[in-house]
């Protein structure tokens, strides 16, 4: 049964970091990524953790806290966590996951919120949190932790937990790594429905480096349900005169294998802007209507549920079965009355695809040492490259180079291919977490970048590693929350 209330993702994060303390490992995957804000909210987790008298007060900086995010939206962060690429180059990184291992369970969050102040704060989002009460995750999360080879955190969580049932799980959870997700929602749909509701969220050239709907999915649908009502929300651009943005060919090609015209509803980008991914197949098996869901990381394209995993984005979503009457509050929510592809004006939304020189797999420091290390994915690579740290040519010599002196506030390397071409690159660097000193028997209420400036590696001045760089306003989104079921919350988010 699906329930609406209000709340804020962050806010129930907070409330589990209150009861549950000090995690043991923190995992994020998204696919834009912004180091400052990830920074600001590690800083409340790790605060919260002490509030309810079941931590040491220590902050998560000792901990493997790990992000995994797609080369083409990373641009640098500072040292305290490690940032990790993920490594093939010919698949989109598009998952949205957040999971906190505890000494007695794992949490976590997944959804179309990606790990910046848009995504958690001031965009219309969907997300589930998961609290099992075990140590337990789905089959295919954990699949997808094991794809994560050489990040602490992931191999921590996947080391630390088991297989969840099926039966213990609001729904089916799924990613592509095996399979394409909207082969599986397809196959597996009602082979009838009276209709189709698909929320196409608004494009943004910094979020996203694909449409968010495209005519291969909309065909798919149309030949399975061609008497079913198509309802589409597309994200309102201007009211007077009205146009939303969308390609007016892709509609006219759908209408053509269709009984009935194409639904349109506008959706206004007040109070936020809609970056929720949802389909919906509404039939009625034994005179009560049912709503099958599929929602998650996936926008509504070919390259996201639909490619064959070579090449296909790196997607993770929700399979769920409902009654109708209380998903359809989800649509309710996003007003306007539908219209026709006659009544309004179209705006192609401009794609931003921006192709970067990243020939390094990942660069590893060793504070001990004081050396770097480098790994390329082609060792041919390294002639072909110029790398800068911090403004200042570097020279790796073979795999990496000594006396490395990591400046604070810059922990990653900039690649550029010599001849030009291609945009630079960004690789993160990264500070295994068993070499922090808390690993060690060293000070544990240090930061890493203290401690690093205890070594010399640091300058004195600059910036407090982990500050809180993001505007307080920003904390005030929030989020409707749907719960599916007491292990689960469903949740659309809205600023206030």
């Amino acid at each position: 049964m699906l329930l609406e209330r209000p709340a804020s993702l962050e806010d129930l994060w907070l409330a589990v970091f209150r009861e549950l303390g000090e995690p043991q490992a923190l995992l994020a995957c998204t696919f834009t990524f912004h180091a400052d804000f990830f920074a600001d909210i590690l800083a409340r987790f790790a605060e919260a953790s002490c509030e309810g008298g079941v931590s040491d007060g220590r902050s998560f900086t000792h901990l493997p806290v790990d992000v995994v995010c797609d080369q083409a939206r990373y641009n640098g962060h500072r040292v305290g966590f490690n940032v990790a690429l993920w490594p093939n180059n010919a698949r989109l990184f598009h998952p949205k996951l957040f999971i906190a291992l505890f000494r007695d369970e794992v949490v976590w969050s997944d959804g179309s919120l990606n790990l910046t102040p848009a995504g958690w704060h001031r965009n219309r989002e969907i997300a589930m949190l998961h609290r099992p009460r075990s140590r337990t995750l789905p089959q295919d999360l954990r699949k997808l932790l094991g794809a994560l080879a050489g990040v602490a955190a992931a191999q921590h969580i996947l080391n630390a937990t088991s297989n969840q049932r099926a039966d213990d799980l609001p729904g089916r959870y799924l990613t592509s790594l095996d399979a394409p997700i909207g082969a599986g929602f397809v196959s597996t749909a009602p082979r009838w429905a009276e209709e189709v509701h698909l929320v196409a969220p608004f494009f943004e050239k910094d979020e996203s480096n694909e449409a968010s709907l495209d005519d291969h999915w909309l065909r798919r649908l149309a030949r399975r349900y061609p008497s079913a009502h198509f309802h589409i929300y597309v994200p309102q651009l201007e009211a007077e005169p009205l146009r939303v943005q969308g390609r007016r060919e892709m509609f006219e090609t759908l209408e053509r294998h269709l009984i009935h015209r194409v639904g349109l509803h506008s959706v206004t980008p007040s109070p936020g802007p809609l970056h929720g991914k949802l389909a919906c197949v509404v039939h009625t098996p034994k005179r009560i209507q049912r709503a099958y869901i599929l929602v998650g990381s996936p926008n509504m394209t070919r390259a996201a549920l639909m490619a064959p995993t070579s090449h296909g984005n790196v997607e993770s979503a929700w399979i769920l079965d409902e009654r109708w009457r209380d998903a359809k509050r989800i649509f309710q929510g996003l007003g306007a009355k539908v219209r026709s592809i006659d009544e309004v004006e179209f705006v192609p939304p401009m794609m931003n695809r921006v192709e970067a020189w990243m020939p390094l797999r990942r660069a590893i420091y060793d504070p001990f040492r004081r050396g770097l290390h480098v790994e390329w994915k082609n060792a041919a690579d390294a002639r072909r490259t110029i790398v800068r740290y911090a403004g200042r040519p570097l020279s790796l010599g073979r795999g990496g180079c000594r006396d490395f002196k990591l400046v604070e506030g810059a922990a990653w390397l900039v690649t550029r291919k010599r001849g030009g071409g291609l945009a630079e690159g960004c690789c993160p660097i990264e500070v295994p977490a068993e070499l922090l000193p808390a690993c060690q028997g060293g000070t544990p209420d240090r930061t890493p970048g203290e401690w690093l400036r205890m070594l010399g590696a640091v300058s004195a001045g600059g910036p407090e590693i982990g500050g809180r760089g993001t505007s307080s306003t920003a904390r005030r989104g929030l989020i409707r929350v749907v719960c599916s079921s007491g292990l689960s919350e469903c949740a659309t988010s809205r600023p206030g």
